[in-house]
């Protein structure tokens, strides 16, 4: 379906790993369907507090992914996210609306 609307969306949260929040941590919000619209792909580093901020979101459903370390623009490519698709948290963003989510951490060898 597609959604017309002058209004987007924020979403924020924090990222955690088994100690706790997660500093420095690369949060990736990739749109469940359109991945070939980069556009709409938005990606933060956590502050000092773990904490992130998105906004300015395109009403959707979106994938939330975060990792401690990560190759730049890594999530735009097909393979990669495939990899780790189960371990992204589903968010759905409608007009004006806000979200708050906590991610858990993608650990990388």
């Amino acid at each position: 379906s597609i959604v017309l609307t002058a209004e987007s969306g924020v979403i924020e949260g924090g990222v955690v790993n088994v100690r706790g929040a997660d500093p420095g941590a690369t949060v990736v919000l990739i749109p469940d369907t359109g991945r070939k619209r980069t556009n709409l792909y938005k990606a933060v580093v956590t502050g000092p507090d773990g904490r992130f901020r998105f906004q300015g979101i395109a009403p959707g459903n979106y994938k939330l992914f975060a990792w401690d370390d990560v190759e730049t623009g890594a999530w735009q490519d097909p393979d990669f996210i495939r990899i780790h698709e189960s371990k992204g948290r589903s968010v759905r963003i409608t007009a004006a609306s806000k979200e708050e989510v906590q991610v858990t951490v993608i650990s990388t060898p």
